[in-house]
């Protein structure tokens, strides 16, 4: 199985920073597939070692924020598999069949997605193309523009050059 950038964030560590976690998992969630945030590998790619007291802290917050963070509960999945004699905590953050997922308490355009393996909040283009595409509308059934007199369609279409 080959795994892109967008699909995996390795993480030395567990950051304080609860909003940028659940960002993380926010992306994750809207992420065709979903995605992995692995622990015990620095941005220096060296390994952490990673006790089992970490291990439980790290899962048991990142599930609180997968519950309490996001417009809605998410179930995330874990396993610990060792490489080269260091253990690796692998976080699963499935793609959620509603989508856009967002940030608590606020709007929907509180949306992330994973962007070149980085995790950058959505565009309102971005976040009314994922409505469109979770409820089965095709491209060639939305609406382009909205409110047009005639002459104004006439001109768009440029039909005088077909």
């Amino acid at each position: 199985m080959k795994i892109s950038a967008n699909e995996i964030d390795w993480k030395g560590g567990l950051s304080s920073k609860t909003d940028r976690l659940a960002q993380h998992i926010c992306a994750f969630a809207n992420l065709s597939g979903g995605g992995f945030l692995v622990f015990g590998i620095s941005d220096d790619a060296e390994f952490e070692e990673l006790d089992k007291a970490t291990i439980e802290e790290t899962t048991k917050k990142l599930g609180n924020i997968a519950k309490n963070n996001l417009a809605w509960s998410i179930q995330l999945e874990h396993a610990v598999l060792e490489y080269e004699g260091h253990a690796l905590l692998f976080i699963r953050i499935p793609e959620q069949q509603n989508k856009p997922v967002y940030l608590r308490g606020k709007d929907i355009y509180e949306a992330y997605i994973r962007s070149a393996g980085h995790t950058v909040k959505m565009s309102r283009e971005q976040v009314h193309e994922m409505i469109g595409q979770t409820h089965g509308i095709t491209f060639e059934k939305q609406v382009a523009i909205s409110s047009l007199s005639k002459d104004s369609v006439l001109e768009l279409l440029d039909y005088k050059k077909l």
